[in-house]
This record gives C-alpha cells, structure tokens and sequence, in this order.
C-alpha cells in the first residue's frame, strides 16, 4: 500500500537533482528512484510544476523533468480511470471562464493604458488567457448532448458582452496606431504588431460563439439572440470594410518601404490579412448555414457588393497586384473569398420568396451588372496566367492531373473560382448571362487570333462555353462550331495554338457529358484522334491527354455499355445501344493504338490511369486491344512500370467483360506465367496473381479454348508453388484455389489433390490467422462438393489430416479457427464417416500418439467449441456430424453418447423446435435441408 501513497515535492526534486548529477552511482540511484516514483499519484505533478518554475530551479533540473514527464506522463495517462478524470476536467472548464474574463479585463486595462510600454510578461499573459478562452469556446461549441448545449449557452450568455467590449477598444486602438509612421518607426513597431495580434485573438472566441448562435438561430429558445447577431453583424459588415481599406492604404504607401524578413511590421501585415480572412470565413460559414437568413441582415448586400468591387479593382489593376502573399495587394485568398461570397448569394438574390429578396434582386444585379460581371470573368479572372503556362510547360502531366481533378481547388485559385461564379450567374441569371456569352463568343469567333492574348481569350471563351453547356444547349448551334471553327482550329501549326487545342478536346468531352447526349459525328473522331496522334510543335502531353479525357467522356455518355456491346460482337441479342457504333468503328483501332502509346508515353501513374480508363471504354473490342500487346510487353524490355500498368490493363479488361474474357485466356495466361517464371517475377508477381485472380473467378472452363494453347488448368502447378513459397501473397493465392474448386473440384483433385493438401500441410503452422480460415473455408468447400474418392487418400498420404487433428487437439488456435477445424471434421464424417474414422486413425502415427487418445482428443475439442458456433446452420451441421459420426461404432465416440453428444443434440433439437414454432406462426421457412448447410 505504501506504493501507492502520493509522493512529495520535495522527493521528486531531490531525485531530479540526482539524476541530473555527474556522478555515475548517484545517477543510476536517482534513475531508480523516479521510476518508483512514476507509479504513485502526484508525481507527474510535481514534474510539471519543477518544469515550469523559471526562477528557482536550476536549467539541468528543469530540463530532467521535462525528459521524465515526457517519457512517462503519456503511458500513465492511457487508463480508464485516468481518461475519465481527465473528462471530467474538461467538463471542469466553463469554471475557468470568469477567471479568464477577469484576466482579459485586467489586462486590456493594463494594455491600452499605455500601448507603447506595454510589460512584455503581461501581454504573455494577456494572450495565453485569451488563448485557453478561445480553445474552451471551441471545445464546447463542437458538443452535441444537451448538457454541452446548456454550458455552452452559460457561456456565450457570460462572454459576448465583454468581449464585444474589449474587442471595440482594441480595435479601435488598431485603427488608431496601424499608420504609415507607426510601421516605420522601430519603437511603434511592436505597438502595432501587439494591438492586431490582440485584436485576433478577442475576436477568435467571439467567431465561435456568433457562429454558434446564428446555428441555434433558428429555433424557438434562441430567438431573443437574433438582435444580437444581427447588432454584431451590423458592426462586422462595417469593421471589415474598414481594416481592408485601412490594410490597402498601408500596403500602397508601404510598398517601396517596407522591411523585408520577419520585422515587427511584417509580422503586423500579415496579421492583419490573417485577421481579414477570419472575417472571410465568418461571413462564409454564416452563408453556408442560411444564405437566406444572411443576405437579409442589414448592410450584408452592401458588404458583399464591397467585396465584388474589390474583385473587379484587383483585376483590372496592374500586373503584380495580386499574389499568394500575405502582404500582397490583394491576396489570393482574400480575393477567393470575396468571389465564393458573391457566388453563394447569388441563389439568395435570384429567389422570390420575400418582397425584399426581390427588390434586392432588381437593385442590385441588374442586366447591366451582371453583363459587366460576366466581362470580368471572361477577360480578367477565367484566361490562363503566366503562372498557368509555366506550370504547364514545365510540367504536362502533373499540369493536366491537376486541371482534371477539379476538387476543392476553386476554394483557394483564382481561375477555378472564375469558373464556379460564372456557372453559378448562368444558372440563376441565365437571361442575362446567355446573351451576354452568345454575343461575345460570335465577336470571338470571327477575330483573328494571331497572337497570344487573342489565343488566352478565345480559350476562356472556350472554357466558359463548357462551364455553361447546361444553359447554352438550346441557343448554340453545336454542329456549326465543330465544321466551321473546331475542325479547322485543330489543325493549325501555330506553336501557341496548343492552349486552344487542349480547351477543344475539353469542351468537346464537356459538352456531351453535360448534356448527357451521344456522339454520332464522324469530325468529333477525327479531331480527337487527331489530337492524339500529334506530335509537332503546336501540340504536346496536355493537349494529348485532354484529348484521351474526352474521347471517354464521349463514349461514356453515348451509351457505350461495355457488356451490350461486346454480346453484340459476339451476335447474341441485346437491347438497341443509343452509341453509334458505327461511325466510331472505323477509328476503333487507331484509338487503340494511340492510347497504349499514350500509357507508354506517360510518365506518371497518375497519367497512366486516365488514360486506362479511357481505353477500358472501348473493351468491348478486347482482341483488337490485347493483339498488340505482346509486342507492346517485347518492346519494354525492363520498363517493368510499363509492364505493370499493361497487366493492370488486361485485368481491368477481364473484369469488364466478366463471363467473355475467354477469348484473351491465351494473353492471360502468358503474361501470368511471365510475371510468375522469369527474373521480372520480383516486380510484376503482384499484378500478375491480381490478374490470374480476376480470370479464373470470371472463367467458364478450366480447358483450353485453342487448339495448341494451354489452359488455366495447366496452371495449377503454380499454385502449389505460390502457395508454399509466397506467403505475402497466400491470400490472393487462396481466392485462386477457391475460384479453381468452384469452377471445376473434381478435375483439380484429379490431378493435383496430392501436392495442393501437401502445400496447405505446409504454411498452415506458419500462416496468419485469417488466411489459416481461409485454408479450412477451401477444404471445407472441396468436402462439401466432392465424393471421398477425390481427397481421403491425399488428404491422409500429404500429411494435411495430421496436421489439422493435431491443431484441434493442442488447443493453442483461436476459437474461430478451431470451429473451422470443426466444420470440416463434420463434413468429413457427413461424407463416410468410416473414412473419417481412417483418417482420424491414420494421423496417429504421425502426432506420436495412440489412436484412442486422438480420438478423444478431436471428441474433447467438438464438445468444447460447439458453445463458440454462434450460427444455428454450424450448430446443426456439427449435430449432424457427430451423428454420422455415431454410425461407425467406434467405442471412442459411443462412449459419449449419453452425454456430451446427447447435449448436442437436446440442444439442436431446442431450436428447430423453436424454429419450427416460429415458421407455423408466420409462415417463414426458418429450418434448413441438410443441403443447405
């Protein structure tokens, strides 16, 4: 017990000073002692307290309490009993809160008294309060039950008035000392870094707590807090405005003279910004939650306005204005937040569901408005940049996977969120927006684009046409375009002429599947192909594989069923396909060989699956795809990536055309032998099981469907070799064995029973334990489908009995895998139970034992698992076993027969009684034949 009395400070310092000695002896006894000390209360404590007490104890001490607590506190602290106090704590908080305020009111006092000699220790303890403030305010506005719900309450009650407060006067004082003078002067430096800072960190809690609010808004016990959101919203609206003017005129007046590394200047700015994106995010969380309820405070449209014209000043000012910096004229992320912010009203002001909803749609976007949005987002916002085409050249791939992906980007880029508030004005303004669009793209398409900035407008002209296929259907003649403009643009030599021909493949992709209609032109095949086969100067990786992209979104969104058309390649009746396959079969084969060049090409994986895909879209066509393939494999020589993403290809191709892919077994086959046999087995072994995996589970026959070519049957040799020497792969192995016994059990029995039971005798010691049931769920399959004949002799001969008996008789498995164990021994007995008794009998020899005490080892174990068979269909076929198993009079078995056996049986016969009672009331068929057990 004396263990476990609290330990003093005193002791642990004491020991701490020892350890932290350069005495060896008294080290070693020091070391000894804090790890008696670890078990008892308090100690981790104390190690803390020594930690942080700067003034009187030595930096060796501190520094070994640090280590101690380190190294210890964790793995203490991971008990039940430890976890609950600990919540218990942080139930605790809300007391902390009028401490907190009290420290937040004193030190704002203390702070604004006199900013400039402001006592660096008070404003650190000024900012940790207001740090553990705000994570208090986090962790209860994150709660759901209703206790977290009504402390949360208390605390929003308590806080919001004085930190509104301290927050008015703080900002205040920002605004007051954020000057030009101030930022320059190396003794208001610091002034101005700690009145933003400051500021941030009392407006972090008050975020959360009107976030919080404006959630609960909407229900009936929350509506008193509807003034206050729409007083503190009021007051937002107009602060934001003002810092980012404030922010704008420093960074205009400060931009030849500010310092550069991390001056206390810097630091301000870029707190600043900071402090405008929390109120970015604010506004956009409040929107998020209820667009409607947002826009109808006062002065939201006014701000969000602001913010538009913020966007339009940023684009049309001078190069450089705009950058991914903190202390940029207009940083990205503050612009990308203004635009979402536009874009997510944008349903709001288009709705008629108030008076007000409707006058603010006619008051403030206006055909005028929304044609000179548009411009911007055609002419400044959606055109590829410098930086756009850098990264395109000096990338393609990972430039088009990007592109492709078309995520969350939007969130943070400037172009994707051009895109998104064009989509979104066309969707709920599309009366103004068409025309608009319509009338610039014909202005575009009779300007001759001789020089870059024609070609970057024609391209967002493009890109816009895409983004707005939706509302453009009806009135652009699609038809035209292609003949007229498209088909002749693809053509074109000129080296800058790539930006169109890659927005040309992706319009061309976009269209169709937008508008979910089939491609039936004959110019669509010839401008893709085109594009794909290019390889001069006006054409490179990106336009080739955009142009891949659109070819399976055309084929896609045609209706090319891969099953329907393959049964047409093979005459069997099927349903009319909306696909024209007619006018796509002549480019069938070009397609084919352009896009295995294409994975060949590429050098990322990512490029390399794309265009995967896009040839899996035409599968139906497997032989035309898999002819060139051994030259494809010869001509890799040791590009074994290659190698991999062609095995890939072909086990996608198997898994598309399912009962089919009999035709291309003589493919199959040989890439598995060569990713199995050769020296490349090291890098391809993998992908080669997957595909042999894939083949068999989608086989009809075992046999050879060509005169001269071996079938998978004759493969089987392998999986007796991979069985026993890869157990990295022994899983995928097994579903090969499984799909094998499935498909044909009595033909691999026939032949390879021997040397398959030999190799599960083999790795069943050493395996895993999912894959030691999944040995036992195949013997139980080949003893439930197959005759004696075909397994009792090797089963005995490999030595596989033995080694299952001796595994139920040691008991050292897992009960779910010795229940397996069980259910195969009842199939067994099911079987022919003298077989079972000459099996059971034969494996004495082998475990070193006499027969009858194997016997009663196995009878021990069946009584002992059968309460683990949670299943009734287990329950009763472990009866039945046994039952059979009685037949053999064997005095072994007889000899439990009034007892544990009868257990057995009284208690499978409960529940078919139960069973059958349940069945005779509702009609429910709950008792199984014994075949289908």
């Amino acid at each position: 017990m004396e263990d476990k009395e609290p330990v003093s400070s005193q002791d642990v310092y004491q020991a701490l000073c020892g350890a932290a000695s350069q005495d060896s002896a008294t080290l070693q006894a020091s070391t000894k002692l804090l790890q008696q000390y670890q078990a008892r209360p308090g100690t981790y404590g104390h190690l803390y307290a020594i930690a942080a007490e700067k003034n009187t104890v030595p930096l060796d001490v501190r520094r070994m309490a640090i280590i101690q607590f380190k190294n210890g506190a964790l793995g203490a602290w991971k008990s039940k009993r430890q976890i609950a106090d600990f919540n218990a704590h942080i139930m605790a908080k809300p007391s902390l809160v009028p401490d907190l305020i009290a420290i937040v009111q004193t030190q704002t006092q203390v702070f604004l008294s006199n900013p400039t000699g402001a006592d660096p220790a008070n404003t650190l303890h000024f900012k940790r309060a207001l740090r553990v403030l705000h994570l208090v305010v986090k962790e209860f506005c994150s709660v759901k039950m209703p206790a977290g719900i009504r402390i949360m309450t208390q605390i929003a009650e308590s806080l919001y008035s004085p930190l509104i407060q301290h927050y008015d006067r703080l900002s205040s004082l920002l605004q007051a000392s954020f000057t030009v003078n101030a930022l320059l002067d190396p003794h208001l430096q610091n002034t101005c870094e700690e009145a933003v800072t400051l500021s941030h960190m009392v407006f972090k809690p008050c975020t959360k707590i009107m976030l919080w609010l404006w959630q609960k808004a909407g229900q009936p016990q929350y509506s008193a807090a509807l003034e206050t959101l729409a007083a503190f919203s009021k007051s937002c609206f107009q602060l934001a405005r003002i810092l980012w003017d404030l922010r704008f005129q420093l960074i205009a007046s400060l931009y030849q003279e500010i310092p550069g590394g991390t001056s206390p200047s810097v630091r301000a700015l870029d707190t600043l910004t900071r402090h405008l994106r929390l109120y970015g995010k604010m506004f956009l969380r409040m929107q998020q939650l209820s667009s409607q309820r947002f826009v109808a405070l006062p002065h939201a449209n006014e701000l969000i306005l602001y913010y538009w014209a913020e966007v339009i000043k940023a684009s049309n000012g001078p190069p450089g204005m705009i950058s991914d910096s903190p202390n940029a004229f207009y940083p990205v992320r503050l612009l990308v937040q203004c635009m979402i912010l536009f874009r997510e009203s944008l349903n709001a002001w288009s709705g008629k569901k108030t008076e007000n909803m409707t006058a603010t749609r006619a008051g403030v976007l206006s055909e005028h408005f929304v044609e000179d949005a548009v411009r911007l987002l055609l002419t400044r916002l959606i055109p590829l940049s410098s930086p756009d085409l850098e990264r395109w050249t000096d990338d393609p791939e990972e430039w088009v996977n990007h592109e492709e992906k078309e995520g969350d980007a939007w969130e943070y880029e400037l172009r994707p969120c051009g895109e998104r508030v064009l989509i979104s004005l066309s969707l709920h303004y599309g009366l103004y927006v068409v025309p608009i669009l319509m009338k610039t793209f014909q202005q575009i398409l009779v300007t001759p684009t001789d020089n870059l900035t024609k070609i970057l407008q024609k391209e967002a002209m493009y890109c816009a046409i895409g983004r707005c296929a939706s509302r453009l259907h009806n009135v652009l003649d699609f038809d035209e375009w292609l003949q007229k403009y498209l088909v002749s643009e693809a053509q074109e030599s000129n080296p800058d002429y790539r930006i169109i021909k890659r927005r040309i493949a992706w319009v061309i992709g976009k269209w169709h599947a937008i508008q979910s209609t089939p491609c039936s032109k004959t110019q669509v095949w010839e401008i893709l192909l085109h594009l794909m086969r290019d390889h001069g100067p006006s054409s490179d990786a990106v336009v080739r594989l955009s142009a891949s992209e659109a070819l399976r979104e055309c084929i896609d969104v045609g209706g090319f069923c891969i099953l329907r058309l393959f049964a047409m390649s093979l005459s069997i009746p099927t349903q009319t396909v909306a696909f024209d396959e007619q006018t796509f079969h002549p480019f069938l084969g070009d397609f084919v060989t352009q896009l295995v060049l294409l994975i060949s090409e590429a050098g990322t994986l990512e490029a390399k699956n794309r265009l995967t895909k896009s040839l899996n879209t035409i599968v139906p066509f497997t032989e035309i795809i898999v002819n060139p393939l051994p030259q494809l494999w010869q001509d890799a020589g040791e590009d074994y990536l290659l190698k991999a993403t062609l095995i890939v290809m072909v086990t996608r191709l198997v898994e598309a055309t399912r009962e089919h892919s009999g035709v291309i077994s003589h493919i199959v086959i040989s890439l598995v032998q060569e990713s199995l046999t050769t020296k490349e087995k090291h890098y391809l072994d993998e992908d080669g099981l997957l595909l042999w995996a894939a083949a068999i589970r989608n086989a009809l026959t075992l046999e050879s469907t060509r005169n001269g070519v071996p079938g998978y049957i004759d493969m089987f040799s392998h999986v007796t070799l991979q069985v026993s020497g890869n157990m990295d792969a022994l899983g995928t192995m097994l579903s090969i064995v499984e799909s094998y016994v499935v498909l044909d059990a009595k033909r691999v029995l026939a032949t390879h029973a021997r040397e398959l039971f030999q190799a599960f005798a083999l790795v069943l010691p050493r395996a895993v334990q999912m894959n030691t049931k999944n040995i036992i769920l195949v013997l139980g399959l080949i003893t439930q489908i197959t005759p004696p004949e075909f397994w009792a002799e090797p089963m005995h001969s490999s030595g596989l009995f033995a080694v299952l008996a001796k595994a139920v008789i040691d008991d050292k498995e897992s009960a779910l895998v010795l229940t397996e164990h069980i259910y195969v021994f009842a199939r067994i007995a099911l079987s022919d139970p003298f077989v079972f008794n000459q099996l059971v009998a034969g494996a004495a020899p082998a475990l070193n034992m006499l027969e009858t005490q194997v016997f009663e080892g196995v009878l021990d174990q069946w009584w002992s698992k059968f309460d683990n068979m949670a299943e009734p269909r287990h329950r009763k076929l472990a009866a039945m076993g046994i039952a059979s198993w009685v037949s053999s009079a064997r005095p072994e078995v007889l000899g439990r027969l009034h007892t544990e056996i009868f257990n057995i049986w009284l208690d499978v016969f409960g529940e078919l009684k139960e069973a059958l009672a349940d069945e005779s009331t509702d009609g429910t068929r709950l008792v199984s034949l014994s075949s289908d057990i």
